[in-house]
């Protein structure tokens, strides 16, 4: 649901800001191990293209510039931030390597890929992702100006129904709209958001992120739980779960079951985590 700014102080939607949080920071670190091999790591530029001269030989090769996005949490598993560039070094090989740029979380800007599960399994818990959702775009909008949200559902088929956008009312229309019913395509769902969305993002400073309300059970999907992940690491993209599995009452939501596990792999295997909320006030 839409709520006012003055609403939204006091009651902000948590996996929202576990998505901010968890997107982490960013380090560009320069590499050339073709180099390496060659002349000693002092030889090395550190920045733009390289040119060595050994035993009257002529060795050229650019300078590899590596995003490293990193998540650092304490033992509790609550994100910490504030950290800056000296907090970290960055190894390769044994041999540290200068860190070009650092970016910190409240910096970037991200782009959401909101995934709603429709299927038939979730027909009656299809209200309480509706809530979900437009809880989850009010909060990201409201408060996060500089941040892009994508709508889509998968059920049968894998279906976009609003693509980027800052604004509220295109997306929670959207959302507001969905019935359920048909198989579940989840990974093909993550498979396609990223490949024909996300991964035209490139060379961007943009986080890539998708956001998942489903029960986790997949029952039809073309591609496998592996190609998602995969496909999801290979684009840098953070995949977070809202599952509705155990949405039934007080009492439930502490046991995962097979379903779960596996949206938890998917999640936390691409830098994410997955929520087991068994009833709406869990979620803030």
């Amino acid at each position: 649901m839409v709520h006012s700014l003055g609403q939204l102080e006091d009651r902000r939607f948590a996996p929202a800001r576990q998505v901010v949080d968890v997107a982490g920071f960013t380090c560009q670190s320069t590499t050339n191990k073709a180099l390496n091999n060659v002349c000693d790591e002092d030889e090395i530029s550190a920045g733009g293209p390289t040119v060595v001269n050994l035993k009257g030989q002529t060795f050229r090769g650019a300078v590899t510039t590596v995003e490293i996005p990193v998540t650092v949490t304490d033992n509790t598993g609550r994100v910490i931030l504030g950290l800056t560039r000296d907090d970290f070094e960055v190894y390769e090989d044994g041999k540290r390597q200068k860190i070009e740029k650092f970016i910190a979380p409240s910096d970037l800007p991200l782009y959401i890929g909101l995934l709603i599960d429709t299927s038939n399994s979730v027909k009656l818990k299809l209200p309480f992702e509706k809530d979900a959702g437009e809880d989850f775009i009010a909060t990201v909008t409201t408060y996060r100006k500089k941040d892009k949200i994508l709508l889509a559902s998968f059920d049968s088929d894998v279906e976009l129904h609003q693509d980027f956008s800052d604004n509220q009312e295109p997306l929670i229309h959207g959302l507001r709209r969905l019935k359920a019913g048909g198989y579940t395509k989840l990974y093909d769902g993550v498979y396609r958001v990223i490949e024909e969305k996300l991964a035209n993002l490139q060379g961007s400073d943009a986080r890539r992120i998708i956001v998942i309300l489903s029960d986790g059970e997949d029952t039809a999907s073309e591609h496998t739980l592996r190609d998602a992940i995969e496909m999801a690491q290979r684009y840098d993209v953070t995949i977070f779960g809202i599952s509705t599995k155990n949405f039934r009452g007080v009492d439930s939501g502490m046991v995962e079951n097979a379903d779960d596990k596996e949206l938890r792999r998917l999640c936390e295997e691409t830098g994410g985590q997955v929520f087991l909320p068994a009833q709406k006030m869990e979620l803030f």
